[in-house]
């Protein structure tokens, strides 16, 4: 990311997660953001979290693991 490329990754790890959020810096941030996908009743509803919300993310994806 801070070499200008775009990432795309799919994870349940939190630690993964963590890893990512305890390493970015505060400019870092607005380049991330998190998608959280979920099937309702059959239908896939996506929600983006920007970087700056990342850790609330977190704690949702955490409760969904659980």
């Amino acid at each position: 990311m801070r070499r200008g490329m775009q990432i795309v990754l799919s994870t349940h790890s939190l630690e993964l997660i963590d890893s990512l959020l305890l390493e970015a810096t505060e400019e870092d941030l607005q380049f991330l953001s998190t998608y959280r996908l979920k099937l309702n009743d059959g239908v896939l509803v996506s929600s983006r979290f920007s970087g700056d919300k990342m850790a609330f993310a977190r704690g949702q994806i955490e409760d969904d693991l659980r």
